[in-house]
């Protein structure tokens, strides 16, 4: 009864809990700090894991150049002339990269400041002004050389005059969003009412792309919009697609139409992406043969990507095709194919025509492909219109390297300084080779003025190195200081090869290759493969990194620079590792706090309520490690908050439930136990929650039975009413001496009192609490008689009432034992009807209260963890060895005299005196016994009835005179037959 009441008031707690939390969780904020804080824990562990093991995956496609503090300090304060923008986009155009992001406003155009106009004549001013709008011009004419690039375009919450609204650029600017935008339908978490608009020029050669971001309520950034709503006048509010989605469609080469915004995500439909391993990165080059890859060439050949004009890059086929001359043995050339594998198994050229057109006029029988499928792309979000950011980690953090023990920036995300595209000088046309292994030069001088330029800047450029020139460099020293020494001029080169490598080896020489035109040609190609491999292929995202220029956020990992914090979020969609959240689907959610609330309940339901806290601890730290688990291996967040205050809140109702159980519990202990067991029994048993077993069990315990001597002849002359009395003050006297001793008062039986001791609760001195009690309940009467024969409401007859107590210890059971419906707490056994029967036996011998030497001799650790005897601490005479009627087996039994400590000197003589006699009527030396037994006569006090211990053995003395045991059948052993019960 009791297991299933437990179970139901788990369930209810588990409904109560699910129910609570969930609506807390769904129709209040207040989780929500918590939830950011601990997703914000969970993804620094993760990053901390992935770091040791080099599990960070990184798209790639993706490279942020950033506008650092170096960039700065070259190219003077921000903002800089848009010039060095355009130089910027005209370096790095000729090595292919996929799209170009400029995170920079171009909402005003580049002019002078009045300080400096101020002054001019007219003509002057005007070419001034002219001059600045060329540099705009500049950058325009530099953007539109890229077939995908993107800049800035911020929204505004708040409209604008309406005669600005309709101006023409900012008509313009909402012409251009369109087509990359969808009607409305109230999904979107950021709603705008304008924008403010790009100026004309810049619409006209770029792609403006929304860059707004979300900060949390803490201001932290964790999302990016993938699309906002912005009104738009006459066609009414539209979701406009942010910068990540642009980027992503210009990458996945998919349509406007290949994009559906819903309410929670948006599918790219359509998207031409690399496989993927395990990892979420790209899984690599694998060699195919030329000749089957041309088999199975799609007719168009080239991609039909719709947003960009694929063009044929010469350079990079003259690189590929010196690659192959160069190296002759090699099955496939380094740089691989980037193919799509349609439906019927046909590819279609992506990128590196040239590389398979090099390959087939050098005659290479394979090549390297990297694969690419399309697929549809599902990018949840929690918040419509945000997705979660999977951050790679912190911006950057500082490394000390160890021989300089200097230090320095480290990415997570692929970054390279804005500065470092400013060394990409104009590269020179590579020679060709024919089959001979000849160089053709087109313009040797131009190479050899290069690689002299080349050799000087890469021995200067390591000398600025604290760590010292590099082997490589020593190695371009060496070239520079011959060159220049030898006066050899470019175009030249080739009549002072010789006198270098005598030089070299007169000087100790610089161990490595060489100096000669394959030299030359193989730095040159090498500078073409560092900025192919850097560039070709890329997203460019370009953005301030510097932390003076104002563009950083909080993020999870610290503040980041907001080109940082888009590369990000793209790079969490393009290796598909998205952020799962459990909030997503409600059922699971549900489910699973549920589950955890049931199984929770239950656990702690059942659990002993000293470690109940421990369980509580036990289940937060599995929870917490459970939930830093799946989002460590799964990057899912299971909604973890509600479980821990669910857990608060079952360890906390389950403790009240405990304690108003404990105290129904305790109550009823009282009332149930109150008649008969001891305030300090029932304290204690409401303390250790110790409970008799139902049904009995069994136990060494020690039984107390009173009697009343010649109750019936008192009663019958006591009127009811004095009968009444007398018995109460009786019983109440009794009673509270064996509370006292944390007795359990069985039963009352007319006159007669049945208690035991040992029981409910366990105690190791039971036999001596007995004991003790018998001698008080003795003393008690004394003082009782002494009271009624002065009381004129008692006869004559009460002044003379005695007791007799018969008391054992053995085994017994104990427990609640009767009917279904009515039951008691009581003994039973064997031992039990001992007890019974010495205290009848009390009459025979003339005494007041008989033991078993089974309680005489019980043994029990004292206060002080001493194992003594209960006949170390009472006062016994040794009375008999009997046969009980119904027992076969003889028990020796002893008089009960007081405790030890309070035995006078007489009794003492007496008891001396006496256990002489019995050993001498052991010995059967009958007429010497009954001398001395004559002699403690004297010293006894005797019963009303003249009966004492001494005329009982005087006159057993005088009967085994004349009738002496029959020792011809076995031996004769003392023991006396007790014919009555």
């Amino acid at each position: 009864m009791e297991r299933r009441s437990r179970i139901w008031i788990a369930v209810l707690l588990a409904v109560v809990s699910t129910v609570a939390c969930h609506w807390v969780g769904e129709h209040t904020t207040w989780f929500d700090p918590m939830e950011r804080g601990l997703r914000d824990v969970f993804l620094r562990i993760q990053e901390a894991g992935q770091e040791r093991s080099e599990g960070v995956s990184v798209a790639p496609e993706i490279l942020v150049v950033g506008i650092d503090e170096a960039a700065l300090k070259r190219f003077g304060k921000w903002p800089w002339s848009r010039m060095v923008m355009a130089q910027f986009l005209d370096r790095i155009r000729p090595y292919d990269p996929t799209v170009v992001f400029l995170d920079f406003l171009y909402t005003t155009p580049e002019k002078a400041s009045e300080a400096l106009l101020q002054g001019m004549t007219p003509e002057i001013r005007n070419h001034v002004e002219s001059a600045y709008e060329a540099i705009d011009a500049s950058l325009a004419s530099s953007m539109k050389r890229f077939p995908s690039l993107f800049i800035d375009l911020s929204l505004l919450e708040t409209p604008i005059s309406p005669g600005e609204a309709f101006s023409e650029t900012f008509m313009k600017n909402l012409q251009w969003i369109r087509p990359w935008s969808h009607p409305a339908h109230g999904e979107a978490s950021l709603s705008f009412e304008s924008l403010e608009p790009v100026i004309d020029r810049f619409v006209e050669s770029s792609s403006p792309a929304v860059i707004n971001v979300y900060p949390d309520a803490d201001g932290v950034i964790r999302s990016f919009p993938l699309f906002y709503e912005i009104d738009t006048g006459t066609e009414g509010p539209r979701n406009v697609f942010s910068i990540v989605v642009n980027l992503l469609r210009v990458i996945y080469r998919v349509r406007n139409e290949d994009i559906e915004i819903r309410e929670n995500g948006v599918w790219i439909r359509n998207a031409v992406t690399p496989t993927l391993n395990q990892k979420g990165s790209s899984s690599g080059i694998r060699e195919m043969a030329l000749a089957e890859l041309n088999d199975r060439l799609s007719e168009d050949h080239l991609s039909s990507d719709p947003s960009s004009e694929s063009t044929y890059n010469e350079a990079l086929f003259r690189l590929c095709l010196l690659e192959a001359r160069r190296h002759p043995d090699a099955p496939a050339l380094e740089m691989p194919v980037h193919l799509l594998k349609t439906e019927n198994g046909m590819f279609r050229i992506l990128r590196g025509r040239e590389i398979i057109d090099a390959s087939r006029q050098a005659g290479k029988p394979k090549v390297g492909v990297v694969l690419y499928r399309m697929r549809d792309i599902w990018i949840h979000t929690p918040q419509a219109g945000l997705l979660p950011i999977h951050f790679l980690g912190a911006e950057s953090r500082r490394i000390q390297d160890g021989p300089s023990g200097k230090s320095q920036h480290v990415y997570r995300m692929p970054t390279i300084g804005f500065e470092r595209v400013f060394e990409f000088t104009d590269l020179p046309d590579l020679p060709q080779m024919d089959a001979s292994g000849r160089w053709i030069f087109s313009d040797r001088r131009q190479i050899e003025a290069w690689f002299l330029s080349y050799c000087r800047n890469a021995c200067i450029s390591s000398g600025q190195d604290d760590k010292g020139p590099t082997h490589q460099a020593n190695i371009y020293c060496a070239y520079a200081d011959f060159l220049l020494q030898a006066d050899a001029l470019p175009g030249e080169f080739q009549k002072h090869y010789q006198a270098y490598s005598e030089d070299a080896k007169q000087k100790g020489g610089v161990q490595g290759k060489l100096l000669d035109e394959t030299v030359v040609i193989d730095t040159l190609m090498e500078a073409y493969r560092n900025r192919y491999s850097l560039v070709e292929g890329k997203a460019i995202l370009v953005g301030a990194t510097a932390k003076g220029l104002g563009d950083t956020h909080a993020t999870p990992f610290g503040m980041m620079s907001g080109i940082t914090i888009i590369a990000n979020a793209l790079n969490t969609v393009m290796t598909d590792s998205m952020i799962g959240f459990s909030s997503e689907m409600a059922w699971l959610d549900v489910s699973v706090l549920f589950l955890f609330c049931l199984m929770t309940s239950l656990l702690y339901g059942f659990a002993p309520f000293r470690i109940l806290p421990f369980f509580f601890l036990v289940v937060l730290m599995v929870t917490l490690i459970g939930s830093a688990g799946l989002f460590y291996f799964k990057s899912f967040f299971l909604r973890t908050i509600p479980l821990l205050f669910a857990n608060l809140f079952l360890a906390m109702g389950t403790l009240l439930h405990r304690l108003v159980v404990e105290q129904r519990d305790k109550r009823f202990l009282e009332t149930t136990f109150r008649s008969y067991l001891a305030p300090e029994v029932i304290q204690e048993m409401v303390q250790t929650r110790t409970m008799p077993v139902l049904g009995g069990e069994q136990r060494t315990l020690s039984v107390l039975f009173s009697d009343i001597a010649g109750f019936t002849r008192l009663s019958e002359t006591l009127e009811p009413g004095q009968l009444i009395d007398m018995m109460n003050a009786y019983f109440s006297e009794m009673t509270q001496i064996l509370l006292h001793e944390k007795g359990t008062l069985d039963k009352y039986i007319g006159d007669a009192i049945m208690a035991f001791f040992g029981a409910p609760l366990m105690m190791n001195d039971h036999a001596l609490r007995a004991c003790r009690t018998a001698v008080m309940m003795q003393e008690c009467l004394r003082k009782l008689r002494e009271k009624w024969q002065n009381d004129p409401r008692f006869p004559m007859e009460a002044s003379g009432l005695r007791i007799r107590i018969g008391i054992n210890t053995g085994q017994m059971i104990v427990g609640n034992m009767g009917s279904v419906i009515r039951m008691n707490y009581t003994v039973m056994g064997d031992d039990v009807n001992l007890a019974s029967r010495l205290e009848s036996a009390c009459k025979h011998y003339g005494v007041s209260t008989l033991i078993s030497r089974h309680t005489r001799d019980s043994r029990f650790l004292d206060e002080t963890g001493t194992v003594k005897s209960v006949s170390d601490c009472v006062w016994t005479r040794y009375m008999d060895r009997v046969r009980v009627k119904g027992k076969r087996v003889p028990v020796e039994i002893y008089e009960l005299m007081g405790m030890r400590e309070e035995i006078d000197e007489h009794r003492k003589r007496l008891t001396e005196r006496f256990h002489q006699g019995i050993d001498l009527y052991l010995k059967q030396k009958w007429l010497e016994a009954e001398n001395v037994f004559q002699e403690t006569l004297e010293m006894e006090e005797s019963d009303p009835e003249g009966k004492n211990p001494s005329r009982i053995y005087v006159e057993r003395c005088r009967f085994f005179q004349d009738h002496p045991p029959d020792l011809t059948s076995e031996r004769w052993d003392g023991v006396f037959v007790m014919k009555e019960k």
